[in-house]
């Protein structure tokens, strides 16, 4: 199942169970509902969930693949440094969730950020100053986070693509393949 489907199916369970809150609320004040208020609420909520899903997905396709939020980032790795890995992802820097491309060199981890984002960085962690790579999840219940912990404590947040292979990688290209 692709990351656009995943994530239209989550945003309408999310819309899903908004509008059933919603449609309760006249039964929790102690307002009088009938029988068939309540099936059209919920038949209201599951299609209104199910549109909004639909939609949120379509349109994540339609705006966001081959646009600007996707191509990639310019990156020049160090004289006798060559890239191992990349993909997509965004870096938690503050409230901001900066979009960008992870890089794994032979060297160093790189965060390169796209020119979309108020707070444009790179950010670069040495592969021996690593102490950790956990996966996490964003938001507590998506998959796709990297906490990566530096010797110095401070750990870095990234929402990448392929994270079942970033730990991987990290650890086989920390350890010389």
């Amino acid at each position: 199942m692709t990351q656009k489907v995943k994530s239209g199916l989550y945003f309408g369970l999310g819309m899903t169970f908004f509008y059933l809150v919603k449609s309760i609320i006249p039964w929790i004040t102690g307002e009088e509902i009938s029988t068939r208020d309540i099936v059209e609420s919920v038949i209201g909520a599951i299609i209104a969930g199910l549109v909004s899903g639909l939609l949120y997905g379509w349109l994540s396709d339609k705006f966001l693949v081959g646009s600007i939020f996707t191509k990639p980032t310019h990156f020049s790795p160090d004289r006798g440094e060559a890239v191992v890995f990349k993909t997509p992802a965004n870096h938690y820097k503050g409230v901001e969730c900066v979009g960008g491309t992870l890089y794994l060199t032979d060297k160093r981890l790189v965060f390169k950020s796209h020119n979309l984002n108020i707070q444009n960085h790179e950010k670069s962690i040495l592969l021996s100053e690593l102490r950790a790579v956990k996966r996490f999840k964003m938001h507590g219940f998506i998959n796709n986070g990297l906490l990566v912990e530096v010797n110095s404590g401070i750990a870095e947040k990234f929402v990448v693509e392929k994270p079942n292979e970033w730990p991987e990688f990290i650890e086989r290209t920390k350890n010389g393949f």
